[in-house]
C-alpha cells in the first residue's frame, strides 16, 4: 500500500520540490540585489532605509555631496595620564550613536522650503556680499530637543556657502567628536570664521562655555550675527599668537583668496620664511565670488591661549578647535604653550604648511612634549591629538 501511495503522489511531491527550489533561488537573488545596491557608490541611502537594520549611524545626505567620515572618539581608551587642572575635565565614553538629524531642506529669507542646491546657486550668483541672507536649516542635532531648526546668516558671493556645506550639509566636523561633545563644558573655537562651527557646538553642547575668536573684521561681524542668540557663545575679536601683541590681518598666499584664508602677522617682525604680507584688495580680482573686500586691518589684538583661558574663566579646554591659517607656527612656539596644553583634552587642528612652512613640525614637537597622542581619523583637513587619561566611572 505504501509503495502504491508513493507512486500515486510522486508527481505532486516532485512539483512541491521544484517550487521550493524556485523560491529559494528567488530569495538568494533578492538578497544579492539588496547587497549590491547598498554598496553601490552612487546610491542614495534614503531609498534603502526600509531594508537597512536599525542603525542610527546611517545618515541621509543630499544627492551629489560627499563627506569625510571617521570613527567616533572613545575617550576612555587612550592611555592613563590625566592633565593637571583645578577643575576636573569631563571624561565620557560615547555610548549610543548621536541622533540622526537629516539636513534636507532650507529656507532663504523666510521663503518656502528648498533643497541645498537652490541655496548654493542663490549664494553664488545673486545678491551682494555686504547684504547677508538669512538661511533656515532643517535640521541639526540638539542635545535637549533631539533635532532642531536653526537660522544662520551667509554673505552672497563669498566662501560662506562652502563652509556652510562642509558643516551643515556634509557634516565634516561634528562626527569627529560628536559622541563626547554634549558632556564638554569648555570649548575654544579659534579661527571661528563666521561662526558656523560655534553654532553647532552651542546646540549640541548647550551647557558648554564656548569662546569663539576671529581676527578678520568682516568675518567677526558675521560671527557676532550668527551667535547673538546663543548665550553660551562669547565672540572675541582677536587673534591667537605666541605672545600678547597687535597684529595685522593680511591676505594669504593661496590664489583663491577666500574669506577663510586670511592670516595675521606682526608688522614689525614677520616669521622667518613666511611670505611678505600683502594688503587686502579693495575690490575683487580674478574669481569675483572669492575676492575679499576691505582694506588692510591693523592693530588687531592678539593673545596666547592661556591668556584667553584666564580672561574667560576657562579652567581647562575639553575641546580646542584651532584653524588659524598658519598662525599655529606662532601659537605652538610660544613660551606658555605647555601651560595650556597640559590643561587641554582634545585638540582638532588644521595645519597650513603651504601658508607658513614649519607649522606641522612645531605642532608635533609641542604635542610630543605635552604628552598628547595623535588620534587617527579619516578626515582630509583636520588632525586630532588627545591627552591620555583614565576613564571616569
Amino acid at each position: 500500500f505504501f509503495s502504491e501511495a508513493c507512486l500515486w503522489n510522486g508527481p505532486r511531491i516532485s512539483l512541491i520540490s521544484q517550487r521550493m527550489k524556485l523560491a529559494f533561488h528567488i530569495a538568494l537573488l533578492a538578497i544579492f540585489l539588496i547587497g549590491a545596491c547598498m554598496f553601490a557608490a552612487n546610491v542614495d541611502q534614503s531609498t534603502l532605509r526600509p531594508f537597512l537594520p536599525n542603525n542610527k549611524s546611517w545618515e541621509s545626505r543630499s544627492p551629489g555631496h560627499t563627506t569625510a567620515t571617521s570613527a567616533p572618539i572613545n575617550v576612555s581608551s587612550i592611555g592613563s595620564k590625566a592633565p593637571a587642572s583645578s577643575v576636573s575635565p569631563v571624561r565620557v565614553a560615547p555610548a549610543k550613536p548621536p541622533l540622526n538629524c537629516s539636513v534636507s531642506r532650507f529656507k532663504i529669507q523666510d521663503g518656502s522650503w528648498v533643497p541645498w542646491q537652490t541655496v548654493w546657486t542663490t549664494l553664488r550668483n545673486t545678491g551682494h556680499k555686504t547684504r547677508p541672507l538669512k538661511i533656515t536649516i532643517d535640521s541639526i542635532r540638539c542635545k535637549s530637543r533631539g533635532c532642531c531648526v536653526v537660522d544662520v546668516w551667509a554673505r552672497p558671493r563669498t566662501s560662506d556657502r562652502i563652509v556652510m556645506q562642509q558643516l551643515f550639509v556634509d557634516d565634516e566636523y561634528l562626527p569627529i567628536f560628536a559622541p563626547a561633545l554634549p558632556a564638554y563644558r569648555f570649548i575654544l573655537d579659534a579661527g571661528a570664521n563666521v561662526g558656523y562651527a560655534s553654532v553647532l557646538y552651542a546646540h549640541f553642547a548647550p551647557d558648554a562655555r564656548i569662546v569663539s575668536i576671529e581676527p578678520h573684521p568682516d568675518n567677526f561681524k558675521m560671527l557676532q550675527r550668527n551667535v547673538q542668540a546663543l548665550p553660551n557663545v562669547r565672540p572675541v575679536h582677536a587673534a591667537l599668537w605666541r605672545r600678547p601683541a597687535n597684529v595685522s590681518v593680511v591676505s594669504g598666499n593661496r590664489r583663491s583668496q577666500q574669506e577663510w584664508q586670511f592670516r595675521v602677522e606682526e608688522p614689525s617682525s614677520p616669521a622667518p620664511g613666511s611670505p611678505s604680507p600683502q594688503p587686502l584688495p579693495a575690490s575683487g580680482r580674478g574669481r569675483k565670488d572669492m575676492a575679499p573686500e576691505g582694506q588692510l586691518a591693523l592693530n588687531i589684538p592678539a593673545f596666547t591661549v592661556d591668556q584667553l583661558m584666564l580672561e574667560h574663566s576657562l579652567p581647562h579646554l575639553d575641546l580646542a578647535k584651532i584653524d588659524v591659517e598658519g598662525a599655529e607656527l606662532e601659537v605652538f612656539n610660544g613660551n606658555t604653550v605647555q601651560r595650556w596644553l597640559r590643561n587641554s583634552t582634545l585638540l582638532v587642528l588644521e595645519l597650513h604648511d603651504d601658508m607658513k612652512p614649519g607649522c606641522t613640525a612645531a605642532v608635533e614637537k609641542a604635542m610630543e612634549t605635552s604628552g598628547h597622542k595623535p588620534y587617527p581619523v579619516e578626515n582630509r583637513e583636520y588632525r586630532l591629538w588627545m591627552m591620555p587619561q583614565e576613564p571616569r566611572d
